[in-house]
């Protein structure tokens, strides 16, 4: 588990959506792996049934808690899911997040 204690850096826009590249302010322990959902969204579902199947370690933040959701929004995550490998942010479930998890999962 990796520890972060310097501010948010960098931000940049790609087609897919949203993306921001930053380092977590605050020092809080995390896995390499975290993604922010909500019980009632599908993609959360498909998101989390895709990391047990490959069998991915990942910390799960239910934004139905007032301080994951705060967390999603100083992060500027439009919505859930929203996944962070290694920092980097991923919004969504579609091709570009399974093909960032599986060259994750073929690192570790």
């Amino acid at each position: 588990m990796n520890t972060c204690d310097v501010k948010i850096f960098d931000y940049s826009f790609d087609y897919s959506g949203l993306c921001i590249s930053f380092v977590l302010q605050g020092g809080e322990e995390m896995n390499d792996v975290t993604v922010y959902t909500q019980a009632r969204c599908g993609y959360s579902g498909q998101l989390k049934d895709f990391l047990k199947r490959n069998h991915i370690e990942y910390t799960e933040k239910d934004v139905s808690d007032r301080k994951h959701f705060d967390e999603l929004m100083e992060l500027k995550g439009q919505g859930v899911p929203f996944t962070l490998i290694y920092n980097k942010p991923y919004a969504g479930f579609n091709e570009r997040v399974k093909t960032a998890l599986m060259s994750f999962n073929s690192q570790n």
